[in-house]
């Protein structure tokens, strides 16, 4: 396989296009440049890294529909969704801009006359960010800009079902003027992994199954760098015994069903008080007696 092929579920898997996949060669090249880049990236002021992320945020603004109806044909998400998919992501993303000097500026923890503490935020060089298909947008802002205002490059490895709209975020960058592989993206299947963490990667930061974690666990372990995971959650709702049943019954199917429960945070389990526990189960709602 050379390349990977996008397509659009809802319209009977109609080939949108398709994307060179990055070979393993140039995956090296990549994170060799990152490597460079990061140096002189880190090497600039905080308000130097926020001028630079301002553009390619404005860059966003000007094409959130154009992102929003991408999401929406190469997913299957409703285009309502994927609207919100977008402005939750921007959203972030100001807000992250916004609060970087809150977060990143040097803080004094103990003073006195002659002694002084102050933590330094420091970057953590090269990170690995792999993100799934599902929210490609808000994960990715969250994991990325966080990473890119703290002084660190990134080497993303996004989701193959979603390659043509990454194209369109890698066009942002550059029409942004951003500085050249201080952010990268790499186009292949999941087995590339095992190539990047064999590489020079100084951080992993994963979203996705149980079952790539424990291999990139221990990876990690072994290289001692910092990894980062968001995994399948088992997210509860609960119900307390002072609410009126039928005001619950369509919020609790709404976080059931949403997305077709393609969400780690979806409702998977429910904590009901023993007060109303007989009426839920009227509702058919609680469909196993635990």
């Amino acid at each position: 396989m050379t390349k990977l092929i996008s397509t659009n579920p809802s319209n009977n898997f109609e080939v949108l296009g398709e994307v060179e996949i990055t070979s393993e060669a140039e995956i090296i090249e990549i994170v060799q440049k990152s490597k460079i880049a990061q140096k002189l990236w880190a090497k600039i002021s905080l308000d130097e890294r926020l001028n630079h992320l301002h553009k390619v945020y404005k860059n966003f603004l000007e094409k959130k529909e154009e992102l929003s109806i991408l999401v929406s044909e190469e997913m299957w998400m409703p285009i309502k969704l994927s609207r919100i998919e977008i402005e939750s992501g921007l959203n972030y993303f100001k807000w992250s801009l916004d609060n970087a000097h809150k977060y990143l500026d040097p803080k004094t923890t103990f003073e006195t006359e002659t002694e002084i503490h102050k933590i330094h935020y420091m970057a953590k060089w090269v990170a690995w960010i792999m993100i799934p298909w599902n929210f490609p947008f808000s994960i990715f802002i969250r994991q990325s800009i966080q990473s890119l205002l703290v002084g660190n490059s990134v080497v993303l490895k996004h989701s193959k079902e979603t390659c043509l709209f990454w194209k369109e975020i890698e066009k942002v960058f550059l029409e942004a003027d951003f500085p050249t592989d201080v952010f990268s993206e790499i186009y292949w299947s999941s087995e590339v992994a095992d190539i990047l963490v064999a590489k020079d990667i100084d951080m992993i930061w994963f979203t996705w199954s149980t079952r790539v974690w424990k291999s990139l666990y221990k990876i990690a372990a072994e290289k001692f760098i910092p990894i980062v995971m968001e995994l399948w959650g088992s997210a509860p709702g609960i119900v307390f015994g002072d609410v009126k049943v039928d005001d619950v019954v369509e919020t609790i199917f709404a976080k059931r069903f949403f997305y077709s429960w393609q969400v780690c945070d979806g409702l998977k389990r429910l904590i009901v008080h023993e007060s109303i526990y007989d009426e839920m189960q009227q509702t058919k709602i609680l469909l196993y007696d635990h």
